[in-house]
């Protein structure tokens, strides 16, 4: 577990059961937010953040108590601020989101992990330009199957905020397909009652909340922000009243 010394915060686990299950309380540093969970206390199990990042639970900073994480998140917020403050001293422009996010290797290979490049088996060798016009063009082709262009949408979604540190084309179009995936909501639902009542089961998922409310956080527009996060906790998505609460102190 991480615990606070006179060098900083260090982490260490009981390697006599790796087997054990214990609550605790761990802190993301990719959104900066925090959440409980039971896990194993193996530093290679795998872990996986509200905000979409997943990695092993060594990655992550594991406390067994909420207050010595919310003392870590302090500590944490001070580095950035001191390293934000640093780079503005010596001319140096801050990160496209306006946070300071370090380079950090070993992350999951998922398409909607939060860090700096995004990997696939067969495309990972394709620019960002190359792939957003594919994406494109999918869309294009599918834009009468509202279903399938939901899903092809959020693909363009977890894609694009992927890179949306690096590129500001791909921050721009993922608030673009964020929005344009919203939109479609209501019909998405409409549909998928209308299919209910005929004996069909669709199962409908978004993360373009999720995604667009990180975006508009990050620009800090916490306004913004929270409405659609609350749009989100209106349509029944889970995870969300966290968001709410921080943002409504922000607003």
């Amino acid at each position: 577990m991480s615990e606070l010394g006179e060098s900083g915060f260090h982490q260490e686990y009981d390697q006599s059961d790796l087997k054990a299950r214990l609550k605790v309380s761990i802190y993301c540093r990719m959104c900066r937010n925090s959440f409980p969970v039971t896990i194993v206390t193996n530093p290679r199990a795998q872990v996986r953040c509200t905000c979409g990042h997943k990695g092993r639970l060594e990655e992550f900073d594991v406390f067994t108590s909420p207050e010595r994480m919310k003392d870590f998140a302090v500590f944490y917020g001070r580095i950035i601020g001191a390293v934000k403050d640093a780079l503005r001293d010596n001319n140096i422009p801050l990160p496209p989101s306006g946070r300071y996010v370090p380079y950090r290797e070993g992350f999951a290979e998922d398409e909607s992990d939060i860090r700096f490049s995004y990997v696939e088996s067969e495309t990972h060798n394709i620019d960002y330009p190359t792939r957003s016009k594919m994406f494109s063009h999918r869309l294009e082709a599918i834009k009468d199957d509202i279903f399938d262009y939901h899903k092809v949408l959020t693909e363009y979604i977890e894609y694009s905020y992927s890179h949306r540190l690096t590129s500001e084309d791909a921050r721009s179009d993922c608030y673009r397909v964020c929005h344009d995936d919203i939109k479609l909501v209501p019909k998405l639902i409409r549909e998928s009652k209308r299919l209910k009542a005929e004996g069909k089961k669709v199962r409908l998922s978004f993360s373009s909340f999720k995604h667009l409310a990180i975006l508009l956080e990050e620009d800090e527009q916490f306004k913004e922000a929270l409405s659609v996060s609350r749009k989100a906790r209106k349509l029944g998505l889970k995870g969300y009243e966290d968001r709410i609460r921080r943002l409504r102190k922000l607003v």
